[in-house]
Formats: C-alpha cells, structure tokens, sequence
C-alpha cells in the first residue's frame, strides 16, 4: 500500500508541474515579444506632409502623394 501511494503522490505531482509549466508557456507566446515585420519607407506628401508608406504613395515627377487629388492640385 505504500509504495501504490507514492507513485500516486508522484504522478500527481507531476500532473501539477506538467499543468502549470504548460500554462506559463502559454501565458508566455501570448504577452512576448513579437518579432517586428518588415519595416515599410515612409514617404512625405509634397501637397499636405501627410506620411504615408511609400507602397501606398501616388508618384510623380520623383515626387510623392497621398493621393491622386493632392498630385492632380500640385501639379495645375
């Protein structure tokens, strides 16, 4: 009877460190640092100064806009 008791005892206790260590790893992917994504160019809006990525920027003339209206106003 004794020995059954302590491999009880032993698998609880092992339960109890599986349960919390799986916990603290799950607590930790969720609240860690993230790695950062690829950093875009930020470019200025000749017209207004608005920065937006340059992906997303209207260019002309080696100029950048946030949108087709602010090159359409420059430019006239």
């Amino acid at each position: 009877m004794g020995l059954f008791r302590l491999l009880i005892i032993i698998f609880l206790i092992w339960l109890a460190y599986y349960f919390v260590r799986r916990m603290l790893l799950a607590n930790q992917t969720k609240t860690g640092r993230k790695k950062p994504g690829k950093l875009e160019n930020m470019v200025r809006c000749a017209r207004c100064g608005l920065h937006i990525p340059e992906q997303e920027a209207v260019k002309s003339h080696e100029r950048y806009y946030c949108s087709e209206t602010h090159r359409d106003e420059d430019d006239a």
